[in-house]
C-alpha cells in the first residue's frame, strides 16, 4: 500500500465516522433534553412551518406508528402542542403530568410520549391515556405513541403499562429524515 492509499483510507474512514457521529443535537449539546426533541419534531408535524415538506414527514411518523389515517385528515387542521401539562388525579391525589406531544385534529388526538433514552416512571403512559379518553369522549380516534432510542424491554402494547401504546424508534425517524435529505427538502 503506497502513501497515497494509505492517504485515502484515512480520509474514507474520517469521512464515514463524521458521517455517522453528525448530530445537531449533539453538536448543540442538548441531546439528553427530550423538551428539545419534542420542539424539534413539532416543527417537523406542522405542515405550515419553513420545512416545506406540508404533512409529509407527520403521514410517514403516523406511517412508522401503524397509525392509519385517511388523506382527508391531513387536510383539515391539526393542532400541534408540546409539553402539555396535565392534571392527574389518582388515589384522590393531584399530581401535574406532561404529555411531551399532543396532536389534535377534528375527529381524532394522538398522544406522543417520548423518552430519548430516560424510563417510562409512575405508569404515566396509562394515566395520559386516561386522561385522553376521559378529556376527548368526542374524539372518534385516539392514538398514543411511545418514541425512543429503542423498544424497552418488556414492550407490549396489548397489556400493562405499554397498553395501547404503538412503538416508533429514533431510527425511524432517521429514516424519514434521509429520505427527504436526498430530495433535498429539508
Amino acid at each position: 500500500m503506497t502513501q497515497n492509499d494509505n492517504f485515502e483510507k484515512l480520509v474514507e474512514e474520517l469521512e464515514e465516522k463524521r458521517n455517522k457521529d453528525c448530530n445537531i443535537f449533539k453538536i448543540l449539546r442538548v441531546d439528553n433534553y427530550e423538551i428539545r426533541h419534542s420542539n424539534f419534531l413539532t416543527w417537523l408535524f406542522d405542515k405550515n412551518a419553513s420545512h416545506n415538506i406540508g404533512t409529509e414527514f407527520l403521514k410517514k411518523f403516523l406511517d412508522k406508528a401503524k397509525i392509519e389515517l385517511p388523506l382527508e385528515f391531513f387536510n383539515k387542521n391539526i393542532e400541534i402542542e408540546s409539553e402539555v401539562k396535565i392534571e392527574i388525579i389518582k388515589n384522590h391525589k393531584k399530581r401535574v403530568g406532561r404529555i411531551d406531544i399532543l396532536l389534535t385534529g377534528e375527529d381524532f388526538v394522538c398522544v406522543i410520549e417520548n423518552k430519548y433514552g430516560s424510563f417510562e416512571h409512575d405508569n404515566q403512559c396509562q394515566d395520559y391515556k386516561r386522561f385522553i379518553e376521559d378529556k376527548y369522549k368526542s374524539k372518534k380516534h385516539k392514538y398514543f405513541v411511545f418514541l425512543d432510542l429503542s423498544k424497552p424491554s418488556g414492550f407490549d402494547s396489548t397489556e400493562g403499562r405499554y397498553s395501547g401504546y404503538n412503538f416508533v424508534s429514533y431510527n425511524d425517524i432517521l429514516d424519514i429524515l434521509k429520505k427527504y435529505w436526498k430530495r433535498k427538502i429539508v
